[in-house]
């Protein structure tokens, strides 16, 4: 690894950008959702929770 040449930020960038890749989005219930990321906003239904 120290043999390794450094990488412009620029290169760096382009690298990682290149091995991301999108996933589809899906609907799953409120209970299964945790640790997933929102692909739209979540809107309230209420401005408050009932009396």
């Amino acid at each position: 690894m120290a043999d390794t040449p450094l990488l412009s930020v620029f290169d760096a960038r382009s690298k990682i950008l290149a091995a991301l890749h999108t996933v589809p989005s899906e609907t799953v219930p409120l209970s299964q959702a945790h640790g997933r990321v929102l692909t739209e906003d979540a809107i309230a239904r209420r401005t408050q929770p009932p009396a």
